[in-house]
């Protein structure tokens, strides 16, 4: 009997042990809770993307609140100049700028950066990698680290040979948190 007792008392205990413990799991929660998030313009944002402040930044505008690159007859320079020449490779520094106005520094990273067509080809590229510009469209970039309240500047490189009438697209910048 002793012996029924003492195994019916420990079975207790682990029962109670294991209650008391608990899994720590549970199958759902729903709580509600406030959360404001503001779309602001490029040039006001937390990755802040805005013409440069030199000269060469009138070859970048401001769309809509949306940062634009426009080296073309529909944003000719104060002299009348509308393009990059034919037969040419042509660098313009200072064309825009990102910076970080968040809370912790981050990786800013551009893809594409390269655009060709037919062999001539323009780069959008920061001006602390322009070693890494080739003038054949072989060289790499990587992403750039900002730190909080760190800035760099970007500029394009262009090389039409070939005949393009028009070199671009889309261009998406990414910013990843470094830890």
């Amino acid at each position: 009997m002793r012996r029924r007792r003492l195994i019916a008392s420990l079975g207790s205990l682990a029962a109670v042990g294991a209650a008391g413990m608990g899994t720590g799991a549970f199958t759902s929660v729903e709580a509600s809770r406030d959360v404001s998030v503001e779309v602001a313009a490029d040039d006001q944002a937390v990755l802040t993307l805005e013409p440069a402040s030199g000269p060469n930044g009138e070859y970048a505008t401001l769309n809509d609140g949306t940062l634009a690159i426009d080296l073309s007859s529909s944003n000719p320079t104060d002299a009348g100049g509308a393009g990059v020449n034919q037969t040419a490779q042509t660098t313009i520094e200072g064309v825009f700028a990102v910076e970080n106005k968040g809370t912790q520094p981050v990786a800013v990273e551009l893809d594409p950066y390269f655009f060709e067509d037919g062999g001539d080809f323009v780069y959008v590229y920061p001006e602390s990698q322009s070693d890494a510009v080739t003038g054949d469209g072989s060289g790499g970039l990587g992403p750039v680290t900002l730190g909080v309240g760190e800035r760099e500047q970007y500029d394009v490189f262009a090389s039409v040979y070939l005949g393009a009438s028009s070199l671009g697209g889309t261009v998406t910048v990414t910013a990843d948190a470094v830890e």
